[in-house]
């Protein structure tokens, strides 16, 4: 039977949020030197965007 009144949370489920932002404020300088024209510059949530008219 389903408990409808336990609390789903992302850290229940297995993600640290916390955890995942200490890691991408890691990377961040790293990435960064990997910039260039038409890669959008910033770094974090779930995907990305390049422009492929830059190529």
């Amino acid at each position: 039977m389903i408990n409808k009144n336990k609390k789903i949370t992302y850290k229940s489920s297995g993600v640290d949020v916390d955890k995942g932002n200490r890691f991408i404020n890691e990377i961040s300088p790293i990435v960064k030197e990997t910039s260039r024209d038409g890669a959008d510059s910033k770094l974090g949530g779930f995907g990305s965007i390049f422009d492929l008219s830059k190529l």
